[in-house]
């Protein structure tokens, strides 16, 4: 397989970075409804990182092993997200 360019990093990176942002940002501004509406855009930063890795996938950047280890972290983390969303509901 051949390696991430710049780009394709960048790609990646901007949905982790978007999700930790939008995750402090949630949990930081006071109010369950707006905590939420963050979680919900942190959940999906998650989903694009899954589309970019699928596609560095697809396109031979990323081994199938690694691309399973970023699915599942991304799953692990949308679950938590769901989780926490759901508590804030409440």
């Amino acid at each position: 397989s051949r390696h991430f360019t710049g780009a394709g990093i960048t790609e990646i990176e901007g949905g982790v970075f978007c999700f930790i942002d939008g995750n402090n940002k949630g949990d930081e501004n006071g109010t369950n409804k707006q905590a939420i509406n963050f979680f919900y855009f942190a959940k999906g930063s998650i989903a694009e990182v899954q589309a970019q890795a699928i596609i560095a996938k697809e396109i031979e950047y990323i081994e199938e092993s690694i691309y399973k280890q970023i699915d599942n972290e991304c799953h692990a983390i949308s679950r938590m997200l769901t989780r926490l969303i759901e508590a804030r509901k409440k």
